[in-house]
């Protein structure tokens, strides 16, 4: 019994460990990135060994930085010679790039130039990313001409070309953000308010003049009939001075009101212009 028991322990023991083996190899293969080195170019000097060179100790470069690893060259090449022949001496080019990494399944094309310059030379790294379409260009200058010296500044200056470009997204207001929702209650909110004042003005200024017209009406050509009569028309006269009061308030509020929403409109327009 006992022995059964080690042994149905003993097969958990392995699967569980396959099972983490499998979890660990996906997410190395989620977190490592393919890149080809496409072409290493000599200007100023005429020397298909030195680039040939040049190529294969970058890719070698590139396997020892970690998260990345090596597309064999080859039969890419031999893919795109047949296939492709219009894409077969791309050197810089982002868009011809991004199409031979397509065709290689690589997340990062890399091309390099060693250029001469008198008694000195420079390496340029270019690293294309095929996915987002950009290049990262890194440089390094006044280095002499031996391998030893071209390798050591390939390999200062990998790091800086592979790592990914920084993005810097805009903050744009939509309808779900506060600011967007701050400028629509401003807007509107002081839209409405102007209109809640002008129609106030209005109806103030309407009622003033039916209590003139009914101050008439008790006293024709100011003379009052009646004391009641002259009672009623001073309660009128002093209702109409006081909605006389009224109107113009409203109608300075409605001014007011009107000019600043005039303005929150055309503020937020001109943001949504600039956005």
């Amino acid at each position: 019994m006992l022995w059964r028991v080690g042994v149905r322990s003993h097969r958990w023991v392995v699967g569980l460990t396959a099972v983490a083996a499998s979890i660990a190899g996906a997410a190395h293969a989620a977190a490592t990135e393919r890149v080809l080195v496409w072409q290493v170019v000599p200007v100023g000097v005429d020397d298909d060994a030195l680039a040939t060179w040049a190529r294969t100790d970058l890719e070698l470069q590139v396997r020892r930085v970690a998260g990345f690893e090596t597309i064999k060259r080859e039969p890419v090449r031999e893919i795109v010679s047949g296939e492709y022949p219009d894409l077969a001496d791309c050197l810089a080019e982002v868009a011809c790039l991004c199409e031979i990494g397509a065709i290689a399944e690589a997340d990062v094309v890399l091309v390099a130039t060693l250029a001469q310059l008198g008694e000195h030379w420079s390496v340029t790294l270019r690293a294309v990313r095929v996915a987002k379409r950009t290049a990262t260009v890194a440089v390094s200058e006044s280095l002499s001409g031996d391998e030893a010296a071209i390798s050591a500044r390939m390999a200062e200056i990998l790091p800086q070309a592979l790592a990914p470009p920084v993005e810097t997204l805009p903050v744009v207001a939509t309808s779900d953000t506060p600011t967007a929702r701050g400028w629509w209650w401003a807007k509107w909110g002081t839209a409405g308010g102007a209109a809640l004042a002008g129609a106030g003005a209005l109806t103030a200024g309407l009622l003033t003049l039916r209590t003139h017209g009914q101050q008439t009406e008790l006293c024709p050509r100011g003379r009052c009939p009646t004391t009641a009569a002259l009672a009623d028309a001073r309660a009128l006269k002093r209702d109409g001075e006081q909605l006389r009061t009224w109107t113009n308030i409203s109608l300075i509020a409605t001014a007011v009101l009107s000019a600043a929403a005039a303005t929150l409109f055309l503020l937020d327009d001109s943001s949504g212009g600039a956005r």
